[in-house]
């Protein structure tokens, strides 16, 4: 069933701070205005950048859950099977700056990790340092590009809004392990999760992504499963040559939940998604403190298989990328 698509700007919240039915749908472009308020610890703030080459996956990005906030850069060497990390988490959110728009200037200033993100209209300055990691990248929005953008609702009290941004150019530089890595832009993309939204109490998902050249060409995934189970709503969608398509089918992971480091597969019922994900590395990241509990899993892998935008299949061969399974009291 096709979900509807937004054409023209709409408010995220109403007056009360609860979801405007009108603004339920998915965009090509970042047309929800977010004016998040109210629901006091429920509210959930995140950008995530993934900047990747051929051997390297590089993340940094910035959460806060009003009552802790979290900052992380990591690093995963597809080439030599080596994953570095630096994590810092603060109480609160004070340090933090992570506003309702797109743009502007994102920040996070702990004793261990600080983080900048300057969101322009159409590039992105980031920063980070820690105590492994130095960087700055440099991410260009090309003319007319499109993005995944999509309100989830659970119900009038509790939304998300996600925009999922794959395969922009990027280039920059990364200090690490007394060396300076250059990621050239003809052969490097970024890819943003940005993530703003009043979440309930217990969450389950799964998600899925690469971002890619193929013969020349653009492709990124980004498939989520389980969080938007019943809202009629989905994070399905492939991005081909800075276009947004968007999947209305769900799609299926399959995969051992004793064992997530045994292969994965996706798919979807009419079978134009078909892939099969085998593991790395997994990064396990484990929380539980008075209310908080939280399992997640990010596993580092590669793809192989094939997905169908209209009558065009496009083989996807060893293709570096990620899976997660996240399930959370928070």
């Amino acid at each position: 069933m096709a979900q509807k698509e937004i054409l023209k700007t709409v408010k995220l919240c109403d007056s009360q701070g609860n979801l405007n039915n009108s603004a339920i749908g998915w965009s090509k472009n970042p047309v929800h205005k977010i004016n998040l308020k109210g629901s006091p610890f429920r509210k959930k703030r995140w950008n995530y950048w993934a900047i990747n080459n051929s051997n390297l996956s590089l993340t940094i990005a910035i959460t806060t859950f009003e009552y802790a906030s979290v900052g992380f850069i990591y690093l995963m060497d597809y080439k030599n099977n080596e994953f570095y990390e630096d994590k810092e988490v603060i109480p609160g959110s004070m340090n933090v700056y992570l506003p309702d728009s797109l743009l502007g200037t994102n920040s996070f200033n702990g004793k261990k990790i600080t983080i900048e993100m300057l969101h322009k209209n159409k590039e992105v300055i980031i920063n980070a340092s820690s105590k492994k990691f130095k960087s700055e990248f440099f991410i260009e929005y090309p003319e007319n590009y499109e993005s995944l953008n999509v309100v989830i609702p659970w119900n009038e009290k509790r939304f998300q809004y996600t925009s999922k941004q794959n395969c922009l150019p990027v280039e920059g530089a990364l200090y690490t392990n007394n060396q300076t890595i250059i990621f050239e832009k003809n052969s490097s993309l970024a890819s943003l999760d940005f993530g703003r939204g009043k979440w309930p109490y217990e969450t389950f998902w799964n998600w899925a992504t690469f971002s890619t050249y193929i013969s020349k060409n653009k492709i990124g995934i980004n498939f989520g499963a389980k969080w938007t189970d019943g809202t009629g709503m989905n994070e399905n969608a492939i991005t081909y040559n800075d276009k947004i398509y968007k999947i209305n089918e769900d799609i299926k992971f399959i995969y051992d939940k004793k064992n997530l480091m045994a292969n994965w597969t996706l798919k979807n019922s009419n079978e134009s998604i078909n892939l099969k994900f085998t593991p790395l590395y997994i990064r396990k990241d484990r929380t539980k403190a008075l209310f908080i509990k939280s399992k997640f899993d990010q596993i580092f892998g590669y793809f192989n298989g094939y997905v169908q935008i209209n009558d065009k299949k496009i083989n996807i061969t060893k293709t570096y990328g990620c899976v997660e399974e996240h399930k959370a009291k928070w």
